[in-house]
C-alpha cells in the first residue's frame, strides 16, 4: 500500500492537505485527487498527520497513522486571550517548594501534554527522565551544593556570591534543587542536531502544563552542568554514552503563592 491515498468519494480535491504538508511531498494539481510522490513521499514522510488531521471530510487516509489515533478537537475547553495571558505572565521560577512528594501520575500528566510539544521535522526525539527516588534527590542536594559553591567561586561574573553562597551551604539552604522532591530532564542523542531545541521546547510545554496540576518549576541550569561535567552526578544518572541532558528543572508544591504580576521590560519589536 502507498504510504498514503484518498477516499475519491468524499474527497473535494481541496488540496489542503498538501498546503499544509511541510515537506511539501503531497502531489496535487487543482481538479485532481491529491497523490503521493514514487519513491520519495514513502522515504520522506515524517508522520506528522497533518494531512490526516485538515482534510474537512477525513477522507485522506494515511498507511501508519488512522483518525482513530487523533482524537477530536474539544471546542469547549478553548481558553481566552485574557486564561493564556494571565497563566503565562502568572509563571514563576520557584526557588521554595513545599517538602511535600509529587504523585508520579501527576508528572506524567504533565508529561503527556508535554510530549506534544513541536520538534524538528517531528522527529520526537525528546526523551524524559524523572529522578523523584528521596535518597537520590538528597545526595544530588548534597553534593551539588558544594559543587556549586566551587563554581561560583571560581566563576569572575559569579565570585563576589561566593561566600554568601558558602554561608548558605553552611546554614543548610539548598540552592541547588531548591528543597525540591523531583528533578524532571529531557535528554536526546548527541547527535541529533536541533537537540537542545526540542528538548528546551519540550520542558517548556511541560513547565507551563504542570502549572494547571497545582505543581511549579525552576530551570536549574546548576542541575544540567552538574549531569554533564560533575563525575558524582554524572555518574549516578547513568545516562548510555551517546546520549546526553539538555535542559533540567526543579519541580514541586510551592512553599508561597505570589499575588501579583511582576513588573517586566515592555517588549522591544523591530518591525520591516
Amino acid at each position: 500500500m502507498d504510504i498514503f491515498t484518498v477516499n475519491e468519494e468524499t474527497c473535494t480535491k481541496c488540496g489542503a492537505c498538501a498546503e499544509v504538508c511541510h515537506l511539501g511531498i503531497i502531489d496535487y494539481q487543482e481538479d485532481s485527487f491529491p497523490r503521493p510522490y514514487p519513491e520519495i513521499s514513502e522515504k520522506m514522510c515524517s508522520k506528522c498527520s497533518a494531512c490526516l488531521i485538515v482534510c474537512p471530510n477525513e477522507s485522506f487516509i494515511h498507511r501508519d497513522v488512522s483518525y482513530e489515533e487523533c482524537p477530536k478537537i474539544d471546542s469547549t475547553l478553548k481558553i481566552s486571550y485574557k486564561q493564556c495571558a494571565q497563566l503565562l505572565k502568572t509563571r514563576r521560577s520557584i526557588r521554595a517548594f513545599k517538602d511535600t512528594p509529587v504523585p508520579r501520575d501527576v508528572i506524567l500528566q504533565a508529561i503527556e501534554a508535554a510530549r506534544f510539544s513541536p520538534t524538528g521535522n517531528n522527529t520526537q526525539q525528546v526523551q524524559w527522565m524523572i529522578i523523584d527516588d528521596k535518597d537520590m534527590v538528597d545526595n544530588f542536594r548534597k553534593v551539588g551544593n558544594a559543587w556549586i559553591t566551587t563554581v561560583i567561586k571560581n566563576a569572575p561574573v559569579y565570585a563576589p556570591l561566593g561566600d554568601i553562597f558558602e554561608k548558605r551551604k553552611e546554614a543548610g539552604i539548598d540552592s541547588f534543587l531548591r528543597g525540591a522532591p523531583a528533578i524532571v530532564c529531557a535528554f536526546a542523542e548527541k547527535d541529533n542536531p536541533i537537540r537542545t531545541y526540542d528538548c528546551t521546547i519540550s520542558l517548556a510545554y511541560f513547565d507551563i502544563s504542570a502549572i494547571s496540576l497545582g505543581l511549579e518549576c525552576c530551570w536549574d541550569g546548576f542541575f544540567v552542568g552538574a549531569a554533564t561535567s560533575f563525575p558524582p552526578i554524572k555518574d549516578a544518572i547513568a545516562l548510555p554514552e551517546e546520549y546526553q541532558i539538555y535542559g533540567g528543572m526543579a519541580v514541586g508544591y510551592p512553599k508561597y503563592k505570589y499575588k501579583r504580576i511582576p513588573m517586566r521590560n515592555q517588549a522591544r519589536i523591530t518591525w520591516r
